[in-house]
């Protein structure tokens, strides 16, 4: 890797070959890169001062992580996928295509986000959560595990979701919303500012 005058790194490699990491296991107070032998990066990937790679992650090209981001084991980050500073996505969360993430966004285990999705700072996917293509997520957002967030939905500011929900394509929910478990929204439900459905 080389790093450039802004102190992020670009990897020189292709995206077949390994990374061989020189440094021991080394979390989080690190200025250089730390990136497991065993992941996968493009050679065109950005990668921000601080940021850590597990173990069969891989990076695609266009990738672009902030500082201080956590890629952890066999996570796939599809084609032009972005983060903030502090993000964090966990164990085999799948991240589709030209996807935005804030600054300490958490993305839970095995979630899933499609194609062209944009999630705000500060914002947490439980485990398995599924993101639909084209999904609008806005900062200090909650959604519980296993709820399932259909294409062209927009989630405000503030709002939390409970677990197992569905909503279904094209849903708009406000912001300050409080969602409980297992609500499950018709395509295009609309849902007003500071709304609370137990």
């Amino acid at each position: 890797m080389e790093r450039s005058s802004s102190g992020t790194w670009k990897t020189s490699l292709i995206l077949a070959p390994l990374i061989w990491a020189a440094a021991a296991n080394v979390a989080y107070a690190i200025e250089d890169p730390w990136v497991s032998r065993e992941a996968v990066l493009s050679k065109d990937a950005v990668i921000g001062g601080g940021v850590v790679i597990e173990r069969d992650a891989a990076i695609y090209p266009g990738a672009n992580l902030g500082p201080g981001t956590t890629i952890g084991t066999g996570v796939a980050l599809n084609k032009n996928v972005a983060t903030g500073r502090d993000a964090i996505i966990e164990d085999e969360a799948k991240i589709g295509q030209s996807v935005s993430i804030g600054d300490r966004t958490q993305i839970g285990t095995k979630a899933s986000v499609k194609n062209n999705a944009t999630i705000g700072s500060d914002t947490i996917l439980g485990t398995g959560v599924v993101i639909g293509r084209r999904v609008q997520i806005g900062s200090g957002v909650f959604i519980g595990d296993y709820t399932r967030i259909g294409d062209y939905v927009r989630i405000g500011d503030d709002s939390s979701i409970g677990t197992h929900c569905s909503f279904g394509r094209g849903s708009v929910i406000g912001n300050r919303v409080l969602i409980g478990d297992k609500t499950i929204l018709q395509k295009g439900s609309r849902i007003p500012d500071d709304e609370v459905i137990p």
